[in-house]
């Protein structure tokens, strides 16, 4: 299989991101910014990002992330930037991202429903029909954080059973969260994308307008700092934001509406 560059640049990088490493974080925000830079969505002058008011090709995804980063002004300094991408507003524009990739057919729109009938057969499978998993309707979800719920699991020696259960959770709806989740057409893509980070481990000098083009890819899958060195321009902001990227990346979990969520439960 080779790879289809006119193809696969249709992906957008947060997306092809998520796709080769199966997490998202700091890195799939940082994309998307560069990408908006380098497709002229957003311009940079000294330290000031400001918006263009290009809207030929926008994406929806992106034209939502862009109102959440941007609010009701039309520039923000890099501080500003960096403040609200990965402080203020990180969740909700990572939340943006996912419901791109379930809008644009990548992941299943039904996977919460399958989750929660997986968790109930698994249950019940083991603990019998009253081990099913009910909660009372208008229940206020309560978010709990990553750390505090592995450190949970870790504490008190739950790590094993969590690990038994999620593997037989996933049996139930035929494989690991990546196959259960993606669709058909999410697979395909991810196959491009791969062909396009070999070829971007394997050719990392290419000439520089495609080097410009591919520089939100690169940050998307992790090689953004090396392949930022041969770049200048209006690319140079990626180099100013990669050293204020946070560098924490959640699992996949991100795709989950907790509201949309606990109501299969009900």
């Amino acid at each position: 299989m080779e790879m289809n560059f006119s193809q696969v640049k249709k992906i957008p990088p947060s997306f092809a991101g998520v796709l080769v490493e199966w997490k998202i974080g700091s890195k799939e925000i940082t994309a998307t910014i560069i990408d908006l830079v380098v497709h002229d969505f957003l311009g940079t002058s000294g330290n000031i990002v400001f918006l263009t008011g290009k809207k030929t090709g926008l994406k929806p995804f992106e034209e939502q992330f862009m109102q959440k980063l941007f609010g009701e002004t039309k520039s923000l300094v890099f501080e500003e930037i960096a403040e609200t991408a990965y402080k203020k507003y990180s969740g909700e524009l990572l939340k943006i991202i996912c419901h791109g990739m379930i809008t644009k057919g990548l992941i299943y729109k039904d996977f919460q429903k399958r989750f929660a009938q997986g968790i109930n057969q698994a249950l019940t499978e083991t603990f019998g029909q009253q081990a099913q998993l009910k909660i009372p309707k208008n229940t206020k979800p309560i978010i709990i954080p990553p750390w505090i719920f592995r450190l949970f699991i870790g504490l008190f020696g739950l790590k094993g059973l969590y690990n038994y259960f999620e593997k037989k959770i996933f049996q139930k709806m035929g494989g690991s969260r990546e196959e259960v989740m993606l669709t058909e057409n999410g697979k395909n893509q991810k196959q491009e994308v791969l062909l396009l980070k070999n070829f971007m481990d394997k050719f990392p000098m290419v000439e520089d307008r495609l080097a410009n083009e591919l520089a939100s890819y690169s940050i998307a899958f992790g090689i953004g700092k090396q392949w930022m060195k041969k770049l200048g321009g209006r690319t140079a902001l990626a180099k100013e934001l990669l050293e204020k990227l946070e560098g924490h990346d959640d699992t996949t979990a991100r795709f989950i509406d907790i509201d949309s969520y606990l109501k299969e439960f009900q």
